[in-house]
């Protein structure tokens, strides 16, 4: 893993972590209390140069029955992301929402939503 995608996940871990639930990256333990979110940041090409790309990936997990907590978290969740510049020391990365929608679910109990972003990333000069 290279510091770029270290500091982005640090970034996203902490941004994820002012939305209500908890925030895992890649799988969430099976002992997870509901609401969480599960995020993926996977490469997908260098981008202009000085600038790397990246996928994010987010799915929020509820089981309350209703659907209604899940959506209000995956509105925080846009709003706080959707067009976000988030400076850092070495990196700027901005956050675009690509979309999002409902993962349907044999458990009627259980909500799953995923969320798609691109992730500009311009490496500052040192």
């Amino acid at each position: 893993m290279t510091d770029t995608q270290k500091e982005l996940r640090r970034l996203i871990a902490a941004e994820l972590n002012e939305i209500p639930g908890g925030t895992y990256h890649r799988t969430a333990p099976p002992d997870a209390a509901y609401p969480y979110k599960v995020y993926a940041l996977e490469r997908m090409s260098i981008g202009e140069r000085g600038r790397q790309d990246y996928s994010l990936v987010v799915d929020v997990w509820d089981r309350s029955g209703d659907t209604k907590h899940a959506e209000r978290i995956t509105d925080m969740i846009t709003q706080k992301l959707q067009e976000e510049l988030l400076p850092q020391d070495k990196i700027l990365p901005y956050f675009y929402f690509d979309n999002g929608y409902p993962v349907p679910d044999s458990d009627r109990e259980l909500t799953h939503y995923q969320l798609h972003f691109l992730v500009q990333t311009y490496l500052k000069e040192d």
